[in-house]
């Protein structure tokens, strides 16, 4: 068996079930929750249990307040994935960015509109739109998605 890692380290034994692996850091060789400070945002390879990530979003004071709350999971050069939760009705509007990116239904349904047709995209579609395209955004019923998205390299 592996030497306990220090504080801060991932723990990667067999011992422990994936699921604690991915979501949990250890502190000697008590395991204690990630806090969202202290989560790493970027590596050489992160696994998320996007159902833990999801549970914690629905709890969040923001999402209880204003039915939307959302997290970035991954912060890693250009990219950023960041998960959203929307209660049914919460209109996002138009999302404006300068490049392009993807809209991924984990739970739930959307309705957008592009010009003057609308559409809707739901678990198991992805949405992939240019800048300011994809408008009035807005959830009909309660919907947990991911958003990817790029910066310009230029950008540091």
């Amino acid at each position: 068996m592996e030497e306990a890692p220090g504080e801060g380290r991932r723990w990667r034994d067999a011992a422990f079930p994936h699921h604690v692996q991915t979501t949990r850091f250890l502190t000697g060789y008590e395991e204690a929750p990630m806090s969202s400070i202290t989560r790493p945002l970027a590596g050489p390879n992160l696994t998320l249990d996007i159902a833990e990530q999801i549970g914690e979003l629905r709890a969040d004071d923001a999402y209880a307040r204003s039915g939307r709350s959302g997290r970035t999971l991954v912060k890693s050069g250009t990219l950023r994935l960041t998960l959203t939760c929307l209660a049914s009705g919460v209109e996002v509007g138009t999302h404006q960015a300068d490049l392009p990116m993807t809209l991924q239904p984990i739970e739930g349904r959307l309705r957008y509109r592009v010009g003057d047709d609308r559409f809707e995209i739901g678990a198991g579609e992805v949405l992939f739109f240019g800048p300011g395209h994809a408008q009035d955004i807005v959830a009909l019923e309660d919907t947990a998605l991911l958003l990817t998205l790029s910066r310009d390299p230029s950008e540091s």
